[in-house]
């Protein structure tokens, strides 16, 4: 996906959703763009989309922690479990 078009369905889809206050556009650069959906002060979301290498990537923040991710590189996909953030979860779970 071009990252124009990352960056046009994000703010799309934000504004459908009341729960969301504001997108702020952290990066936009010719190949990667890094969004933050702030929910409230301490709580936001992380999206981040690298058209070149296909990897996406999303992250709930809490007080400037990630507490939870979903990450895709190529189609990919694995988890950053609430228990364990840290961790990578390549189960079919976190798949």
């Amino acid at each position: 996906m071009k990252i124009e078009e990352f960056v046009r369905e994000v703010r799309a889809e934000a504004s459908k959703r009341s729960y969301i206050r504001r997108v702020e556009i952290v990066e936009e650069g010719l190949s990667t763009a890094k969004i933050l959906l702030v929910v409230r002060p301490e709580v936001k979301i992380q999206l981040y989309h690298n058209e070149k290498t296909g990897t996406t990537n999303l992250a709930l923040i809490l007080h400037d922690e990630r507490i939870y991710g979903r990450n895709s590189h190529r189609g990919s996909w694995h988890r950053h479990p609430v228990e364990r953030p840290w961790e990578h979860d390549t189960s079919r779970e976190g798949t």
